[in-house]
């Protein structure tokens, strides 16, 4: 290549670009006429396709690899993050799962139940001992019926209040109620107390102190109690009427006339003080 060839080449680029001069355009022109390697030189020029090899800098050569580091790191924060969804997931199905099982509850037939209402003290209980297993988990759901002055109400109050109580067998739970033989579950607790021959529910709660100085625990009776009745599935069972019997355990009173337990009906006490 000799110094013309070189002037030519320095002089391509401008005539690409159209900023090439008169004379220095009438140059190149009769140049690559008589140079067959510049005109295939300038012909490459003007396609793109010269092939002029570039090394890469320092800066892209940095800019790559870190670009490369952050697509392993976000990779695997992707990775880690759909695990702990897809774990999470996991959980909650399991979750779920568990507590269907657990509260599966069958109904059983209230033959197998021996429903009782006792008392040792003011308060009344009412028990539901069931003899199909004795490991197995039985509650109940209560419901109160409050009713005025119809055929329901047996009590001659204004108002009175119908008790049902639906039991529900949970055999999955499995919980060791065991007595004797038979599974037993109090169905009421601290509900209801009695005049001795009447079921009310408790509607408030005073206090005394007894000769001795041991406190006193009086109730005071609310609604009476028409009607109780034991539900299990569509089976109803109606196990008290106003006025009826139920289990009064007798007690030894103390040597000032207080139950062990120390819990009174209010009436019953201030009747007592009044006799003294």
């Amino acid at each position: 290549m000799n110094q013309n060839c070189e002037i030519a080449r320095d002089l391509m680029p401008l005539s690409v670009d159209g900023v090439c001069s008169e004379g220095s355009q009438r140059f190149l022109d009769e140049h690559m006429a008589e140079c067959k390697p510049c005109q295939d030189y300038f012909a490459g020029m003007k396609t793109g396709i010269l092939n002029i090899k570039m090394e890469p800098t320092q800066e892209s050569k940095s800019l790559k690899k870190s670009l490369r580091h952050m697509g392993k790191r976000f990779k695997a924060l992707w990775i880690t993050l759909t695990a702990l969804i897809c774990a999470f997931s996991l959980l909650l199905a399991a979750a779920g799962i568990n507590q269907i099982v657990l509260h599966w509850h069958s109904d059983v037939p209230l033959d197998l139940y021996n429903t009782r209402i006792t008392s040792t003290n003011a308060y009344a209980s009412i028990t539901a001992a069931c003899q199909f297993s004795p490991m197995a988990y039985i509650d109940h759901q209560l419901e109160k019926q409050i009713i005025g002055n119809t055929k329901e109400n047996l009590t001659g109050y204004p108002e009175a209040v119908i008790l049902t109580y639906t039991l529900e067998y949970y055999p999955n739970q499995a919980k060791d109620y065991t007595h004797g033989s038979n599974c037993l579950v109090t169905v009421s607790d601290y509900e209801l107390c009695h005049d001795g021959t009447k079921l009310y529910l408790v509607g408030g709660y005073g206090s005394a102190t007894a000769e001795d100085g041991t406190p006193l625990l009086l109730l005071e009776p609310g609604l009476p109690v028409s009607e109780v009745r034991v539900k299990a599935g569509d089976a109803v069972e109606t196990v008290y009427v106003w006025g009826g019997e139920f289990d009064i355990l007798p007690e030894e009173l103390d040597d000032y006339f207080y139950p062990p337990s120390r819990i009174m009906l209010r009436s019953d006490y201030e009747e007592m003080m009044y006799d003294r």
